[in-house]
């Protein structure tokens, strides 16, 4: 009763914006509803994609684990040097090879399954000889400890003798417990 009252005082231009403000807001509710949808079907389809990675490493597990099984038999993980050993290696080759080091902090990046440590060593008025036997020393213990980068320079005040920097890396297994689960 009151809803056909209210109808009836209304005049036709009045019904007309009523209808037109009903019609907006079932558009912009619909509106609403659609990019709410379509959000969330490509979350869906997000979700779905993982999902889809996940089950094919799932898959190749016992590939990877074999692969790995094979990879820690070739190394060591008593060999993996930590940053303070990288350090004493370092000095130790350095010194038998007749050079003084000048040795950085180590910069170390922490993994799950191991950290990677990275080093910078200098040395200042050394001779090419010296910097060769440091290298091959270097090539010795591979692949605990890698040569990542070399910059030579010679001296300024003694042309004859070099400036070196050497950026080292090595990796130290944090546990072998992998290698016990495959």
């Amino acid at each position: 009763m009151f809803k056909s009252a209210f109808i009836r005082l209304l005049s036709k231009r009045e019904k007309v914006l009523v209808v037109l403000l009903l019609w907006t807001l079932v558009f912009v509710g619909l509106n609403y509803l659609f990019n709410h949808l379509q959000e969330l079907w490509g979350d869906i389809n997000a979700e779905r994609r993982v999902l889809e990675r996940h089950s094919v490493l799932l898959a190749k597990k016992p590939q990877i684990g074999h692969r790995l099984k094979t990879l820690l038999d070739h190394l060591d993980p008593e060999k993996t040097v930590s940053s303070t050993d990288l350090i004493a290696k370092i000095d130790a080759i350095a010194r038998a090879a007749k050079l003084s080091p000048d040795i950085n902090t180590p910069r170390t990046q922490e993994g799950e399954v191991f950290n990677n440590h990275s080093l910078r060593v200098r040395f200042k008025q050394a001779s090419i000889a010296d910097l060769i036997q440091f290298d091959q020393a270097l090539k010795k213990e591979s692949p605990y400890i890698n040569l990542d980068s070399l910059e030579i320079k010679s001296s300024k005040s003694d042309p004859a003798q070099l400036n070196a920097i050497f950026l080292i890396s090595s990796f130290e297994f944090k546990t072998t417990e992998i290698a016990q689960e495959t």
